[in-house]
C-alpha cells in the first residue's frame, strides 16, 4: 500500500513545539505544505504555542493545509474521528502533578491548588515557587485558598514571581542581557545575546558594578534555571516568557538606559569585528548580522561600514550552505540601503546577486552584476572578475548563450593573467566556459573543454577536494547533453560517495549530484530504482533546502516526468498532477520567463500531445514558441528547440503541413549552431524528415532521412540504437514510396549489422529478419 495518505499518514512527534527554533518550524511548514498525509503529535505548554513566532510563520505558510487540533477543541475536524479528543487535563492527573512535588499535601489545599491552576505549566511554576517551597516541611504542604488565590494565575505572572525572588545583581544582569537579543526588536531574528560584546559595551559607557554583572551574565542565570549557553560567547533564556520578563523590568533601566546601551552595543561593534575577525563560529556569525541589521534599522547603529561587516560572514556562510536565502538578501538590501563604501557596497551586491542567483531570481543577479561593475573603480582587480563570474553564471541561467560564452571567455582571460592557468579558479572559469558552449548547443566542444578542466585539477588538487567534485559533476553533465548517458550515469555513480563523504549527505552540492544520478538511472530504463531514488531526494530537497527553492522544484519535475512514463505501474497520472502542481508553484517563485518554468511547462503540453490531447498540446506550445521568442530571441537554441517539440505534437495530430512548416525553418540554424551530428541537430533532421513522409513528400523525406542515418552512424556508429532508428526510418520511407527492393536492401543490411553485433539470436535481429521477408513476401505479390 501507499504511506503517507490519509489511511496511513507520516506520523511526526515534536516535543516542546513552543520553544521550536526558526530550523523545526521551517521543517514542519515544509512537510505539512506538500501534497503527503501528515500528522504532527506535538506537546507544548498551552498558549504559548502561536506565541513563538517560528510556529506562527509555518502555520501561515501552509494555510487551509494545516487542520489544527488541541485541548480546546471541543469537536474534533475532519478528517479526525468524532472520538478523537486531546482534552484538558481532568482532576486526578493535575493533582499528581502537586503531589509529585508535595507528596503529602492537605486535601483542601490540593483541591483549592488543582481548580486555579488548569494549565499544566502554570500548576508547575506555582508548585516551583520559593515562597510556595519555603511553606513545605517534609513534602508536606498546606495553604489557605486565599494564599493560593492571591498567587498570580497566569504563567507570566508566575514567572514574574520567580524573577522577583532572583538576586538584585542577577536580575540586572539579565535586563541588560535582553538589550543585546536581537529577537526582542525583530521577532524573527536571533535570540541570543553576546556576552562579551554586551560587556565591551557596559564598560565603554562605565556601567556601575560591572564584575557583579559580568558574573551575572555569565553564571548567574544558569544558577537559577533562567539562562543558558549556545556557544562560547552566545546565551539565551530557556523561555521567551522569562526574556520578556527581564526585558520588561524597569528596577534598573529608564528608557534613556535601554537606548544608551544599545547604542553603546552598536558603537564597539565594529571594534569586536575587528578583533575576531575569524574566530566566530557559525551561530555567532549569524547572531552579530541579525543584531546589526536590528540596531541599524532603530537608528543605533550609525556606520554603513560596520553593518556591511557584521552582515558579510553570515551571508558568506549562508551561501556556500546555499540556505536562508529570503535572509541572505534582505541583510544584504540593507546594507545596501545604508550606502556603506564603494568596496563594501560591490561585496554586498555580489554577496546578494550569488544569492539572487540560486534562489532562481535569475534577472536580478544580472542586475546586481551590472550595478556591481558601475562601482568597480575603487575595487581591485580580483574583485572586478568576482563580478565578471557573477555576469557569466547569470547569463549562462537565462540561456542568453552569446553573451555567456563572450563573458566567460573575458573572464578565463583575466583569471589566468591574474592567478594563472592551474589555479582552481581559472580551472572552474573554463568548465563554466564549456557549461555555456554547452547550452549553446555545442556539446562536443563542451565536452572537450570540461575533460581538459577535469584533467588540470586533477593534476593539481586532492582526489576530494570540493573544486574537483564539482568539474567532475560538470562533466557528467557534458557526457549527457553529448548524448553518451552511460558514461554520464557510471560518472555520477562513482561521484555519490565522493560527494556524501566530502560534503555531507544533506548539502545541497550533494543532493545535486544524487538529483543528477537518480534521473539517469531513469533515463537509462531503470525506472523503479530511479522512481524510489527520487521520491526520497524530493522529500530531502523540502526538507533541508525548503519547497520553494529551485532545486527542489527541479526534483520535483523530475519525479513527474518518471512517474508520467510508468505505464505499467499506475502512476502516471500521479505524474502528470505533479507535474502540474510544481509548474504552478514554479511560476510563483521564479516567475513566468524562467527557463526552467518554460521546461516544465513544455514537458506538461509533450504528455499532453503523447496521450492524445493533441488540442491542448498543440496551444500550449504554440504559447511557449511565443514565448522563447520573447524571453531568449527567435534565433536562440531554446526559440528552436520549442518548434522542435511543436512539430511533433502537430505531426501527432495528423497535421503534417503545419508540423512541416515549424521545422522547416529550424533544422539548418540548430545544425548550424550545434554541429550536424549533435543529437538535437540529428533529432530535428530525422523528425523534419518523417513529417515530410507523413505529408507525402517522399523525395525530400529520404533526403532528410538518409542524411540522418548517415550522420548518426558517424556519430553513434551503426547499431546504437538511435542509429538503427534512423536507418529504420530509411527503409519505411522506400516502402512507402513502392521502392520495395531498396527498402528490403536496407533492412537486410541492418539485420547483418545487428546480428554481427548482438547474435543472430538477438530479438531485434529476428524482427528485422521477420520484417524482410514480409516485405519480399509483398513486392512478390504486388
Amino acid at each position: 500500500g501507499r504511506l503517507a495518505v490519509p489511511e496511513l499518514p507520516v506520523v511526526i512527534a515534536v516535543e516542546d513545539l513552543h520553544v521550536a527554533d526558526a530550523g523545526l518550524a521551517d521543517l514542519i511548514a515544509t512537510l505539512v505544505g506538500g501534497s503527503a498525509s501528515v500528522l504532527v503529535v506535538s506537546t507544548s505548554w498551552p498558549g504559548q504555542t502561536t506565541s513563538n513566532a517560528h510556529v506562527r510563520r509555518a502555520l501561515d505558510a501552509v494555510g487551509e493545509r494545516a487542520v489544527r487540533f488541541d485541548h480546546r477543541s471541543t469537536e474534533p475536524p475532519d478528517p479526525f474521528p468524532p472520538s478523537a479528543s486531546l482534552a484538558e487535563l481532568d482532576d486526578e492527573a493535575l493533582a499528581a502533578l502537586v503531589r509529585h512535588h508535595y507528596p503529602v499535601v492537605d486535601d483542601e489545599t490540593l483541591d483549592a491548588i488543582v481548580d486555579r491552576y488548569r494549565n499544566p505549566l502554570a500548576l508547575e511554576l506555582f508548585c516551583g515557587l520559593p515562597k510556595i517551597r519555603r511553606r513545605s516541611r517534609a513534602g508536606a504542604l498546606r495553604l489557605e485558598r486565599s494564599a493560593i488565590e492571591s498567587t498570580p494565575v497566569e504563567v507570566r505572572g508566575l514567572y514574574g514571581e520567580m524573577w522577583s525572588e532572583l538576586p538584585e545583581p542577577v536580575r540586572e544582569a539579565l535586563s541588560l542581557a535582553a538589550l543585546g537579543i536581537p529577537a526582542l526588536l525583530d521577532p524573527t531574528s536571533a535570540g541570543e545575546w553576546n556576552t562579551e560584546l554586551l560587556l565591551a559595551a557596559l564598560e565603554q559607557i562605565d556601567w556601575p558594578g560591572l564584575d557583579e554583572i559580568a558574573d551575572g551574565l555569565r553564571h548567574g542565570g544558569d544558577a537559577y534555571s533562567w539562562a543558558r549557553s549556545v556557544s562560547d560567547m552566545l546565551r539565551t533564556f530557556n523561555e521567551s516568557v522569562q526574556r520578556d520578563v527581564a526585558a520588561d523590568d524597569d528596577t534598573f533601566l529608564f528608557d534613556d538606559d535601554r537606548s544608551e546601551v544599545r547604542r553603546a552595543i552598536g558603537g564597539v561593534l565594529g571594534h569586536f569585528l575587528r578583533s575576531n575577525p575569524t574566530t566566530l563560529d557559525d551561530a555567532e556569525r549569524h547572531h552579530v548580522a541579525d543584531l546589526a541589521a536590528v540596531l541599524h534599522a532603530e537608528g543605533l547603529l550609525a556606520d554603513p561600514d560596520v553593518l556591511a561587516d557584521a552582515v558579510q560572514p553570515s551571508v558568506e556562510l549562508s551561501i556556500v550552505e546555499e540556505r536562508d536565502l529570503a535572509r541572505v538578501i534582505h541583510l544584504t538590501g540593507l546594507v545596501l540601503d545604508a550606502e556603506p563604501a564603494p568596496e563594501r557596497r560591490v561585496r554586498a551586491l555580489l554577496l546578494r546577486g550569488h544569492a539572487h542567483l540560486v534562489a532562481g531570481r535569475l534577472a536580478d543577479a544580472l542586475s546586481d552584476a551590472d550595478r556591481a561593475d558601475s562601482d568597480l573603480d575603487a575595487t581591485s582587480g580580483t574583485t572586478a572578475l568576482e563580478v565578471l563570474n557573477l555576469r557569466a553564471r547569470a547569463l549562462t541561467a537565462l540561456r542568453r548563450d552569446t553573451d555567456a560564452i563572450e563573458t566567460y571567455g573575458a573572464l578565463v582571460a583575466g583569471l589566468e593573467r591574474a592567478l594563472g592557468p592551474d589555479h582552481p579558479d581559472t580551472i572552474a572559469a573554463s568548465a563554466g566556459y564549456g557549461l555555456a558552449v554547452g547550452r549553446a548547443g555545442r556539446v562536443d566542444e563542451a565536452l572537450v573543454i570540461t575533460r581538459e578542466a577535469v584533467r588540470l585539477a586533477e593534476r593539481t588538487l586532492e582526489p576530494d577536494d570540493p573544486y574537483l567534485l564539482r568539474l567532475r559533476n560538470n562533466l557528467a553533465v557534458a557526457f549527457a547533453d553529448a548524448g553518451d548517458i552511460a558514461a554520464a550515469l557510471d560518472e555520477f555513480v562513482a561521484l555519490e560517495d565522493d560527494a556524501v563523504r566530502t560534503f555531507g549527505p544533506e548539502h545541497p552540492r550533494t543532493l545535486n549530484i544524487l538529483r543528477n544520478g537518480a534521473w539517469h538511472r531513469f533515463v537509462v530504463g531503470d525506472q523503479a530504482d530511479a522512481v524510489q531514488r527520487l521520491r526520497a531526494l524530493a522529500a530531502d530537497h523540502d526538507r533541508v533546502l525548503g519547497p520553494a527553492h529551485p532545486d527542489s522544484l527541479r526534483v520535483h519535475r523530475l519525479l513527474g516526468v518518471a512517474l508520467a512514463h510508468d505505464d505499467d505501474g499506475g502512476t502516471a497520472q500521479d505524474g502528470v498532477t505533479l507535474l502540474i502542481d510544481t509548474h504552478a508553484r514554479e511560476v510563483d517563485v521564479l516567475g513566468w520567463d524562467h527557463p526552467d518554468v518554460q521546461e516544465t511547462r513544455r514537458t506538461i503540453a509533450d504528455l499532453a500531445s503523447a496521450s492524445g490531447d493533441h488540442q491542448l498540446a498543440i496551444t500550449t506550445l504554440e504559447r511557449h514558441v511565443a514565448d522563447c521568442d520573447r524571453i531568449f530571441g527567435d534565433g536562440s537554441l531554446p526559440a528552436h528547440t520549442a518548434r522542435v517539440h511543436l512539430a511533433r505534437a502537430l505531426a501527432l495530430a495528423d497535421r503534417p503541413d503545419d508540423a512541416v512548416r515549424a521545422l522547416a525553418v529550424v533544422v539548418e540554424p540548430i545544425a548550424e549552431a550545434s554541429g550536424e551530428c549533435a543529437e538535437a541537430a540529428l533529432v530535428a533532421r530525422q523528425l523534419f524528415g518523417r513529417v515530410l513522409a507523413q505529408s507525402g513528400d517522399i523525395e525530400h523525406a529520404l533526403a532528410e532521412l538518409s542524411r540522418t542515418a548517415e550522420l548518426a552512424s558517424t556519430r553513434w556508429g551503426r547499431t546504437d540504437d538511435r542509429t538503427i532508428d534512423a536507418r529504420d526510418d530509411v527503409a519505411r520511407a522506400l516502402d512507402q514510396a513502392g521502392r520495395l527492393d531498396d527498402a528490403v536492401a536496407v533492412w537486410e543490411r541492418l539485420e547483418q549489422d545487428v546480428a554481427a553485433d548482438r547474435g543472430a539470436d538477438d530479438q531485434l535481429a529476428r524482427q528485422l529478419s521477420a520484417l524482410v521477408d514480409a516485405t519480399r513476401r509483398r513486392r512478390h505479390e504486388t
